[in-house]
């Protein structure tokens, strides 16, 4: 989480408001804190693309991205980067920016399995 701070609090500094869609896999769930995010969507991402279980988080951030008038909708990871993509597909007619930043080299053994999107209204 910490890597994602400075774009979030960048984005909460020029006025935009801020979501957060990840996966919240902290023991307590109370502990997971992100600052300068407005709202927190907790979705179950998984790390393989095989898991059916991403299907049902495709459809979960869709109905998110398609219920709020976002402007621009910033993906992280590959896997949380590939659905937030995908189900930013239709709002992209409406000129809402999807952005897809990597971080590095995910497909080693031992890579963080954090998964996260940023949801972003002006």
């Amino acid at each position: 989480m910490v890597f994602h701070i400075p774009y979030l609090e960048w984005f909460k500094k020029n006025g935009y408001e801020v979501h957060v869609a990840a996966r919240n896999d902290y023991d307590n769930k109370e502990e997971c804190i992100i600052p300068f995010c407005d709202k927190f969507h907790d979705l179950p991402f998984e790390r393989s693309p095989l898991r059916k279980s991403n299907l049902y988080v495709y459809k979960d951030l869709k109905n998110i991205i398609d219920a709020n008038e976002y402007e621009i909708i910033h993906c992280h990871t590959p896997i949380g980067g590939a659905v937030g993509r995908l189900a930013a597909r239709s709002t992209r007619k409406k000129d809402t920016k999807v952005v897809y930043t990597a971080h590095g080299f995910h497909f080693f053994e031992g890579a963080p399995p954090c998964e996260l999107v940023s949801l972003l209204s002006g």
